[in-house]
């Protein structure tokens, strides 16, 4: 049920890092604006209204650090089952739709995210799968499954994803596509059980592809 009554705003500041080529940085930017778009749709559909989240974990630790060699605080051991963190509730055939512009800020878009039934087996468990479909002006445009899993704590991680661009007529395979356990590429944070302010914390990881740090600017009851 949806509520007009603010439980907690959070304003979540986000910094893209990394990358030579201009296409996929420009995708990366995009993509985390949809992100951010997107927490504030799914908490909304689970009756808080919320605007964009940060870090924090229930035993004060950052899982998910700024730092260089990244070592994430992930078990695979520890985690899978339903994701039910209040702040990012992933229920199974949960739709949510929202309408905008493009970048261009004339260009009708619509994005179409639907949380699946599916589960892709990544690191040794069963991670939940989501659809993220944007259309132009009523034409596709790209196409993301997303790969999520919670851990015992509630912190919600993200595992990777598959990217496509429609394409003259056909989908094409983003280069931005990665697969937490797969080369280098290691789980990131989405979203922590416990936020606080000025927590920081990386998405997602992938050398060679530009990666997400969120940080807490905001929060209050």
């Amino acid at each position: 049920m949806l509520t007009d009554e603010p439980r907690w705003v959070l304003v979540w500041n986000v910094l893209v890092v990394g990358s030579s080529r201009a296409g996929t940085l420009g995708r990366m930017i995009k993509r985390a604006r949809t992100t951010a778009v997107l927490l504030v749709a799914i908490l909304l559909a689970g009756g808080t209204v919320t605007a964009i989240a940060s870090t924090g974990s229930r035993s004060g630790t950052n899982p998910a650090p700024v730092t260089t060699p990244y070592h994430p605080a992930f078990d695979a051991a520890n985690s899978g089952g339903p994701i039910d963190n209040s702040w990012l509730p992933l229920k199974p055939g949960a739709v949510l739709r929202y309408s905008g512009v493009g970048d261009d800020g004339k260009t009708r878009e619509l994005n179409i995210v639907r949380v699946t039934h599916r589960k892709k087996r990544i690191m040794g468990l069963e991670a939940t799968v989501v659809l993220d479909r944007v259309f132009s002006q009523g034409e596709p445009e790209e196409r993301t499954f997303d790969w999520y899993a919670q851990d015992d704590e509630g912190n919600v991680w993200y595992l990777g994803e598959d990217s496509s661009n429609f394409e003259h007529g056909r989908w094409v395979k983003d280069d931005g596509s990665w697969q937490a356990g797969v080369g280098n590429g290691q789980p990131g944070v989405v979203m922590l059980a416990h936020p606080h302010r000025g927590d920081a914390y990386r998405q997602e990881y992938s050398p060679g592809t530009p990666w997400i740090r969120p940080r807490c600017s905001a929060a209050a009851p």
